[in-house]
């Protein structure tokens, strides 16, 4: 009896136990004061999975209720902060917990990998991240300056190139998609970058994704993808920057055709603020106003380059659940550019003094909502994002039009699941409508492009799994094509500050109406339509490590290797040949030109190293970026023919029209790629100094054309084959108000450099620049 009795007193109190609840309430800050959206989830004592979780929030408090048998632990998540482990027990119901930075990573979230906030460490995929300073230290006049600072990625005469996976297509058909607050800024018909519209003067970060990302970005992401974000944290802050210089001298005496100096100067200001509600912390409206404007006489005879641009963004959070806003740009743009030189000793000079001017307004209006829904077990998020994006050109030379206008209407609906056990889920609804009107493209062209996408991340102890798939339509007047495109990445914790990461992912583009449509001539260069061209479509695979090393508090540092291949199916180019038989043989010179046509399977492979971080000893500090890329970018069969002539019916064969015509090298691509950036800063006594160095090895293969029509492409290309090495250097210093004077020196070697056939990129250039921040 005895026996029996305790055993039913046993049993009652762990009935009792199992059924009693417990109520932990956890309050987390930083050192600056509580911290909204930390993730906090308490686990058994196998801590496989949570039995519970939640995020804190405004005033970094929450509380969770879960069995008070079961509940052994609890872990506390934040990005950029050290994670923390407490074990619970049930005399202590309340934890007060102050988070610490990361001591040993630098302080880069991105969310372009998977549209969803991460570390950069513990992405699939190789990635980049560029900070304000770069940009502000080297005061670029576009952002594609800052883009040619990159390891891995150059642009040659606006084409975004991301480990030789473009070229040069006279700006035709982007491989890289770009895009502004996650939204593409393309232009709707010649899908070409908008780099002069970019407001690097709003920069937050700048995230370079280095390969395939269609999967999630569809269309012009078959090389990778650059996204732009502008500040968004709205605290009080305004910031003036004025510059002034000029080009004093040509690489060469013949080349020098101005007096004096061609002078370039402007104007940058960004103003934000956030206004809060003072019966109620969870509603504010925050407002970022930014603005340019700026003129250059250009080094190119007769040809400046004058822009204005103002950019704004606004934030209602109206509860914790709602927010909203209206971003928009305006830009206007008057400039002039060569085509082609007019010979060797006057590069600088257009071939028969025929220059293309151009004028016009860009815009856009992006209108947003945002609506989270919590629950027990994670976060629901909804987002709708609209753009309509508007370009109006006018352009002309001496004896052709080339105006040109045309809009896109942009939708998004996308949600996400952020859960409290490691599920991120995001799933998508996207479209894309276009109309075009040019006389460049003979009439009007409408193209719509519909898709839809999953992709699925999880977080399981010391993986990181990430897979995703997206189905695209696209409909370019009545010509329609549609197909499913995936990727799947892996990242795993080999250690506590080693990530080995792989990835495969599969990327398409379908041709632009440029590609499609142009029929015109620039001075004696004539260019063809192709209406049926085929989609380039291509795989990408890589294999990777990221080493996080620290030495103290003094030295914190990011190491990447990565090996990369890409497979590219009907790659597109430009090519020249004899395309027309109007007029008879008399008019030879008005039958032969280029046109976009598909070359066949294309192979890229090679790998990369870079190196990021941040040296700081007492009042010592040094900023560096370093990177090199070797690239082997290839024709698989330059031998075979890939097309026959429209018109004669010979075969075209990739050898026969290249200037190498021995190793299948793809046209317009570097081998090897070395970059450096280094900021040094004395902290007390404000002086600042900085270098930039970059280096490219010879451009191997250009269109044969060039060689024989063009005066002085070859003796130059064959002259420079020793590849280009280009130094920038930076003196500056600092005042205790915040006020910044630089004195900024590019190309300071005053290098001679032919970033593509017949054009010479920029000499040596001075500035002098003056900054002030007030927060």
């Amino acid at each position: 009896m005895p026996a029996r009795l305790l055993s039913f007193i046993f049993l009652w109190t762990t009935l009792q136990l199992r059924a009693q609840q417990i109520t932990y309430t956890f309050y987390i800050r930083d050192v600056q004061g509580p911290l909204a959206g930390a993730t906090v989830r308490i686990f058994d004592q196998q801590q496989t999975a949570p039995i519970s979780g939640g995020i804190t929030d405004t005033d970094g408090r929450i509380a969770l209720k879960v069995p008070a048998d079961r509940a052994q632990a609890a872990e506390i998540r934040m990005l950029g902060y050290r994670t923390e482990w407490l074990t619970l027990n049930t005399q202590t119901t309340t934890y007060r917990i102050t988070l610490r930075e990361e001591t040993y990573s630098l302080p880069n979230v991105v969310i372009t990998a998977s549209k969803a906030q991460q570390r950069i460490e513990e992405t699939t995929v190789s990635l980049t991240v560029i900070r304000p300073n770069l940009v502000e230290n080297k005061n670029p006049t576009d952002i594609q300056q800052t883009m040619n600072q990159v390891p891995g990625v150059n642009v040659n005469d606006g084409q975004a190139n991301i480990r030789s996976g473009s070229g040069w297509s006279y700006g035709a058909g982007t491989r890289v998609l770009l895009l502004l607050d996650n939204l593409p800024l393309i232009s709707p018909d010649a899908n070409q970058v908008q780099w002069t519209i970019v407001p690097f003067e709003s920069l937050d970060q700048m995230e370079i994704i280095k390969g395939a990302s269609s999967a999630l970005y569809g269309s012009s992401a078959l090389n990778g993808v650059i996204n732009v974000r502008t500040r968004s944290d709205y605290h009080k802050r305004t910031w003036v920057n004025l510059f002034a210089g000029g080009h004093p001298i040509a690489p060469r005496p013949e080349l020098h055709w101005w007096t004096g100096l061609q002078s370039l100067g402007g104007l940058q200001m960004s103003l934000q603020n956030k206004i809060d509600d003072s019966t109620d912390p969870n509603r504010w409206f925050g407002y970022l106003i930014s603005a340019l404007g700026q003129w250059d006489e250009g080094y190119q005879w007769r040809s400046p380059d004058n822009r204005g641009r103002l950019f704004f963004k606004t934030h209602f959070n109206r509860s914790r659940h709602l927010h909203y806003g209206l971003n928009g740009n305006i830009s206007y743009r008057r400039s002039a550019s060569p085509l082609i030189w007019n010979g060797e000793d006057q590069a600088l000079i257009a071939l028969d003094s025929s220059i293309t001017t151009n004028a016009g307004f860009t815009y856009h209006i992006d209108p947003w909502l945002t609506f989270h829904q919590f629950r027990s077990t994670g976060v629901l998020r909804h987002e709708i994002n609209a753009r309509l994006l508007a370009i109006d050109n006018q352009s002309r030379d001496d004896s052709t039009v080339f105006d040109n206008a045309s809009q896109s209407y942009l939708l998004q609906y996308q949600t996400q699941w952020l859960s409290h056990s490691g599920w991120k889920i995001t799933t998508g609804l996207f479209g894309l409508w276009a109309v075009s009107n040019s006389e460049l493209f003979v009439g009007r062209h409408t193209s719509r492009n519909l898709a839809a996408y999953i992709q699925t991340d999880y977080r399981l102890r010391r993986f990181n799994l990430s897979a995703g798939t997206r189905y695209e339509e696209f409909l370019l007047d009545n010509r329609s094509q549609a197909r499913p495109v995936f990727r799947f990445g892996a990242n795993y914790q080999a250690a506590s500050y080693t990530h080995l990461y792989a990835s495969w992912g599969q990327g398409f583009r379908f041709p632009s109406m440029a590609e499609a449509f142009t029929r015109t001539n620039v001075g004696t260069v004539n260019i063809f339509p192709n209406p049926h061209l085929n989609p380039e479509f291509g795989n990408t695979y890589e294999l990777g490590l990221k080493q996080l090393l620290s030495a103290g508090q003094h030295l914190k540092m990011q190491l990447e290797f990565a090996l990369y291949r890409m497979d590219f199916d009907d790659m597109i180019e430009f090519t020249f040949s004899r395309w027309d038989t109007t007029g008879g043989f008399a008019q030879i010179q008005r039958q032969l030109g280029f046109k976009s046509v598909n070359i066949g399977p294309v192979r890229i492979q090679g790998f990369e190293l870079t190196a990021t971080g941040l040296y700081s000893h007492s009042h010592h500090q040094i900023q560096f970026l370093a990177g090199y890329a070797y690239s082997d970018p290839h024709v698989r069969f330059p031998d075979q023919p890939f097309i026959l002539n429209d018109i004669t019916g010979q075969p075209l064969k990739y050898s026969d029209l290249s200037t190498d015509d021995s190793t299948g090298t793809l046209k317009y691509r570097y081998r090897h790629l070395l970059k450096t950036d280094l900021q040094y800063t004395h902290t007390r006594l404000g002086y600042r100094a900085g270098i930039s160095i970059r280096f490219n090895d010879y451009m191997r293969n250009l269109d044969r054309v060039f060689y024989q029509v063009i005066p002085g492409v070859q003796s130059v290309h064959q002259r420079l084959n020793r590849g280009d090495l280009l130094i920038d250097l930076r003196i500056g210093y600092r005042w205790p108000s915040g006020a910044m004077a630089n004195l900024i020196i590019d190309n300071l070697l005053n290098r001679e450099v032919m970033i593509r056939p017949a054009f010479l990129g920029p000499p040596m250039r001075i500035l002098l620049q003056y900054q002030v921040t007030l927060e």
